[in-house]
């Protein structure tokens, strides 16, 4: 299955899931497992499989294990056209990203005078 094939097969069920439990919407690792577990059974599905066996299911090409990169990406696609889905930690990380972005404009600005020194000032 492509990537994007198999991310819009997750969408509809990221968002049920992004719904239901306010929980899965700050945490891609908690989404994925929630997901895998509906893929492999259940919880006594998850209880009764080896890790090595998931693993092999997860690795092998053409398995019907979603990856977890295109399980975030689903999650992604699904908290930017539906704004209310998104997790408690979306304001702080938009507040944090303006702090970075603007840490990263000085180091570049910096960068820029080591690379080209000002010959007059």
């Amino acid at each position: 299955m492509k990537v994007s094939e198999e991310i819009e097969t997750l969408y509809d069920i990221v968002i049920g899931l992004l719904k239901a439990d306010p929980k899965y919407r700050d945490s891609d690792k908690t989404l994925s497992a929630r997901i895998w577990a509906m893929q492999i059974g259940g919880v006594e599905g998850a209880r009764q499989m080896s890790a090595y066996t998931f693993f092999c299911l997860y690795c092998k090409d053409g398995t019907q294990i979603y990856s977890q990169e295109s399980i975030g990406r689903a999650r992604r696609k699904a908290q930017e056209e539906h704004p209310e889905l998104r997790g408690a930690n979306y304001k702080d990380k938009q507040e944090h990203q303006t702090e970075v972005k603007a840490t990263i404009k000085d180091i570049e600005d910096k960068e820029d005078d080591i690379k080209s020194p000002k010959l007059f000032p």
